[in-house]
């Protein structure tokens, strides 16, 4: 019996010091948090969550109530799997509803709650990378530091007096403080990644004359598919950038034989090097100080 009862207690301390994966480490970082809504959303109001999917930048959905972009909302919950991710939230506004019964009517507040669906492009989640889930949410919904941040900066509430405006405009400029901190350290663990990408590829250069002639063609072609614009680079991780598209084929068609994979790897190397570099050179400038494009 006591040992059991050391294997169990060893056992929940085990699961205690295990670091969270990726997607543990996002759904901590949103669940709970308040927002406030990029797009338009829908909602039946009657005590579940409406669906809204979106679908290349559309939403659809069949909720009744369509409320505008810039609601504030509560996140209650955030579910990430494989291929999708779901955004459960209930709305700041409330709406009177009427329920009417054979003998009678009841009107009262509704809480108003959404679940917003999202497929992950080119298996961002499969490959569970933390900066791809977060790019996926910035069209949909803005995160803030706590509820009257996001009441305030939202215009939710009327700025019926002077001091009230004072704050809002207290709050819009510390938001912005706060969202530009949140960016550049989402530019800098970006950067990291491809500086560990591009030091390990170069401590890795072979002189197999196959794999240089590979890695030849790779730094080729890497330099004209090298992904240059901010928006991308924060969404797609290094290695996805590196296998993707048209030369990707060249290196899988050549990847048979003992010769033909010394060139495929060589090809890889060259292509993720190539684009390594470019990136590393790219991402100051998207960084909030350095002026983002």
């Amino acid at each position: 019996m006591l040992f059991g009862l050391a294997m169990t207690v060893g056992t929940a301390h085990a699961a205690v010091d295990r670091p969270p994966t990726p997607q543990e480490a996002f759904a901590a970082r949103w669940q709970g948090a308040w927002v406030v809504t990029g797009v338009e959303t829908f909602s039946d109001c009657v005590g579940f969550y409406t669906d809204n999917v979106v679908r290349g930048g559309l939403l659809t959905s069949r909720g009744h109530h369509r409320f505008a972009a810039g609601m504030p909302a509560h996140v209650d919950s955030i579910d990430v799997s494989g291929d999708a991710m779901r955004l459960r939230m209930t709305l700041a506004e409330m709406l009177v509803v009427s329920r009417v019964h054979p003998e009678f009517t009841l009107r009262a507040a509704a809480r108003c709650q959404v679940e917003v669906q999202m497929d992950a492009p080119n298996g961002t989640l499969g490959r569970a990378d933390l900066l791809g889930m977060e790019s996926m949410l910035q069209p949909v919904v803005e995160r803030y530091g706590s509820m009257d941040r996001a009441m305030l900066v939202s215009n939710f509430l009327p700025a019926d007096t002077p001091v009230y405006a004072a704050q809002r405009n207290e709050a819009v400029a510390s938001h912005e403080e706060w969202k530009d901190r949140q960016s550049a350290e989402v530019v800098d663990a970006r950067m990291d990644e491809w500086v560990e990408q591009t030091t390990r590829l170069s401590g890795q250069i072979s002189s197999d004359p196959d794999y240089l002639d590979g890695f030849a063609r790779g730094v080729s072609a890497g330099r004209s598919s090298s992904v240059t614009q901010c928006a991308e680079l924060m969404k797609v991780e290094p290695a996805a950038q590196s296998l993707r598209g048209p030369a990707s084929a060249v290196a899988v068609a050549a990847s048979t034989g003992k010769r033909q994979k010394s060139w495929s790897r060589g090809y890889q190397d060259g292509l993720r090097l190539a684009q390594g570099l470019e990136a590393i050179r790219v991402l100051p400038q998207c960084s909030p100080a350095g002026g983002a494009r």
